[in-house]
């Protein structure tokens, strides 16, 4: 077979050293870590040709943005305070018309009524001018039988997406959560619900992790099949704006005791659910980090285990001092 100039040609890139046209990708974060006020601000910078998370710079596109769970005014709300922020004039950037939302909120949506609409509009000619098509969030659009950490169900919903960015040769974004718990030891790509599942089809994906949540502290990390690897990075959320340091990103949080009482209630907890509330709401804590400050609340009288249901309590001490 010969292979033609035009057959090696790499399709243009839309996101500088992360994604090209035609290709999927991913936004990970666990709950309220900002992944649709992020898909928001990817908008904008495809619309003002600027830097997504004030890192990667986006070429200058029209977007469809797919939306399934915010109501119009509450979206043009949000549009309108990023773009302040970034220091742009909202009614200019709409003006442009390189943003064009669609609101399906409440429609009870799944994969294939999408893929089929989308196919539509295709072959008609609507979408001849998109570049992108902003999904946020893709479990909205899981079939009613699909269980999320089933690797098969998910296998189903990467198929359809990358048929649909095959098909059309527009890019595909979109914004999913992390699995619940500790991601200590996991890498960037596998930390999204699904059992992997999506790592084996994104070509880019870019996980956001909670750090430290009184000071609004994350690790940004970019993965992407075509380009060369880059370093995660540290960033805090400002208003509604990344600001990127140059910290230590392997740097290991320290914890306290008082974090850990913290989410211990008074109804009781089992080892395994207490490590669970820490890893939910306190990002990058392990295991050996929850024995060692479960042990010295032990010997400090501020939790004790009931042996008859093996739950941890807070002692009266304790619950004195709340």
């Amino acid at each position: 077979m010969d292979w033609t100039a035009e057959q090696l040609e790499l399709p243009p890139v839309l996101i500088e050293n992360w994604l090209h046209k035609g290709h999927l990708g991913i936004l990970t974060g666990s709950a309220k870590t900002n992944k649709s006020w992020s898909l928001l601000e990817l908008a904008i910078c495809h619309a003002t040709g600027g830097k997504w998370m004030g890192q990667r710079r986006c070429e200058k596109a029209t977007v469809l943005y797919i939306d399934a769970e915010l109501q119009r005014p509450f979206w043009h709300r949000r549009v309108r305070w990023i773009c302040e922020q970034q220091g742009l004039v909202y009614d200019e950037v709409m003006r442009e018309r390189r943003i064009r939302p669609a609101f399906v909120a409440g429609k009870t949506p799944n994969a294939g009524d999408l893929q089929r609409e989308l196919n539509r509009l295709f072959h008609n000619g609507t979408l001849s001018e998109y570049h992108l098509i902003i999904i946020d969030p893709i479990y909205q659009f899981y079939d009613d039988q699909w269980i999320e950490n089933d690797n098969s169900d998910m296998a189903k919903l990467g198929k359809i997406l990358r048929a649909i960015a095959e098909m059309t040769g527009i890019s595909v974004v979109f914004a999913h959560h992390h699995t619940k718990g500790s991601q200590d030891g996991k890498r960037d790509i596998e930390k999204a619900a699904g059992g992997g599942s999506f790592g084996r089809f994104v070509a880019a994906s870019v996980a956001v992790t909670l750090l430290d949540e009184n000071t609004h502290k994350y690790s940004i990390g970019w993965t992407t099949s075509h380009f060369p690897p880059t370093p995660k990075v540290v960033a805090y959320r400002e208003e509604f704006l990344w600001r990127v340091t140059d910290e230590d990103p392997n740097s290991k949080p320290t914890f306290t005791v008082d974090q850990k009482m913290s989410v211990l209630e008074s109804r009781g907890a089992t080892s395994e659910e207490w490590f669970e509330a820490c890893a939910d709401n306190f990002s990058g804590i392990s295991f050996e980090s929850f024995k060692t400050l479960r042990a010295r609340a032990r010997k400090d009288k501020r939790a004790d285990i009931n042996k008859s249901d093996q739950k941890w309590y807070p002692t009266q001490e304790e619950l004195n001092q709340r």
